[in-house]
């Protein structure tokens, strides 16, 4: 969770005579309404963080019960993200720690949610333009899919390649292969992520690796668009990914494009 957000939930549920604080896995302290780390709090967020249900314990400075503590753990979905801990009245904590477990708890859950589900979107798309480039298409599944995220199915398309060589270590062992193949993964996804963030990439074009060294982004234009201009804007746009590529000293690259098609059929020929 943003630490941000934790800390405007946290301060929302905040008063003057009770003491809130968060504690991670390791019962080291994440946010305190108060900015102050408190070691008596840290222990009890051990009982939590080791206990499958809420604490209501009194206090070790208070002979009275006057100020009591409240612990829990949060864990959302069943995974242990860290501890509750709040220090005051019976009533108060119990009550505000109730709801502020469950209101952290929720807020955690949405946020994996919305994450999933954008990863989701991201891949499917990725998978509509894979499939747009074989040839045994379905055009009204593919009209639909695209339908289905906001994008025309009657513009113009074009089809531009990114054939990636990236450079193994001349002294590449295979014990530290599955190293190498790691940091390829995560240099095609960063790479992924620069293509997609191009000014010249809109909500209407598509990018994908189609292989382990074959990136496809499908361009769309206007179906009124003068074609010339966007022959040239492909000139462009081509130069620009190829000026954003270039500064991974440890990859080659060659970049092309295919002619502009007006049909979905026709983007596999492009």
């Amino acid at each position: 969770m943003e630490q941000k957000f934790l800390g405007v939930l946290i301060d929302h549920y905040a008063k003057d005579d009770l003491e809130i604080s968060i504690f991670d896995t390791e019962a080291k302290l994440a946010y305190s309404a108060n900015g102050k780390s408190n070691a008596e709090l840290a222990k009890f967020s051990r009982y939590a963080l080791e206990q499958d249900t809420p604490l209501v314990l009194a206090s070790e400075d208070d002979a009275n019960m006057d100020n009591i503590i409240y612990t829990a753990a949060i864990k959302p979905s069943g995974k242990l993200f860290g501890a509750i801990v709040l220090k005051g009245k019976r009533d108060a904590v119990q009550k505000t720690g109730q709801e502020l477990k469950a209101a952290i708890e929720s807020s955690i859950m949405y946020e994996k949610f919305i994450a999933e589900k954008s990863t989701t979107i991201e891949e499917k798309r990725a998978e509509l333009a894979i499939s747009l480039t074989k040839s045994n298409i379905d055009k009204e599944e593919s009209e639909k899919l695209l339908a289905s995220f906001d994008m025309d199915p009657s513009l113009l398309r074009s089809v531009i390649c990114i054939r990636l060589n990236i450079y193994q270590n001349n002294y590449f062992n295979i014990n530290l292969s599955l190293g190498y193949r790691a940091s390829f993964e995560e240099l095609k996804d960063e790479i992924l992520k620069e293509i997609m963030g191009s000014d010249y990439i809109t909500s209407q074009d598509m990018v994908a690796m189609k292989t382990s060294s074959l990136i496809i982004v499908i361009k769309s234009f206007q179906m009124k668009s003068d074609i010339k201009k966007a022959y040239k804007a492909l000139d462009v746009i081509t130069q620009n990914l190829s000026d954003s590529l270039g500064k991974y000293s440890s990859l080659s690259f060659s970049v092309a494009y295919g002619s502009i098609v007006p049909t979905l059929k026709g983007i596999r020929t492009s």
